[in-house]
């Protein structure tokens, strides 16, 4: 490589380097697939792919207490970089949250149609 390419190559890396620090893929495990999604990063880091420990797009959240160390340090790590949270238990009310609203909706559409008083 001459001087000339090796001025051209070395802004080019360290933005890379720059964008890989503040950009993460989040790994969603669904039944028959796996989905990918950017998002960027709240604090720099090497790490690139994430996964939430607690939730999956087709199934119940896992309890916070039932979850192994590893699990939980997993945890931890996902919603430090993803939202910039530093506790756990904020983190979690957030997906509990949406489980709660994905019930009422699935209640929601299991509930009886009500007679039609017309007839």
């Amino acid at each position: 490589m001459n001087r000339r390419q090796i001025t051209i190559a070395i802004p080019i890396l360290l933005l890379l380097a720059v964008i890989g620090l503040f950009t993460g893929i989040e790994k969603i495990d669904n039944e028959h697939s796996t989905d990918y999604q950017f998002f960027a990063k709240q604090a720099p880091s090497f790490q690139i792919v994430f996964k939430n420990p607690v939730a999956c797009s087709e199934c119940d959240v896992r309890p916070l207490e039932l979850l192994s160390e590893a699990d939980k340090v997993e945890f931890a790590d996902y919603c430090l970089f993803r939202f910039g949270l530093h506790d756990s238990r904020l983190c979690y009310a957030i997906f509990a949250e949406e489980q709660k609203a994905a019930d009422q909706r699935r209640l929601g559409s299991e509930a009886p149609i009500p007679a039609n008083p017309d007839n």
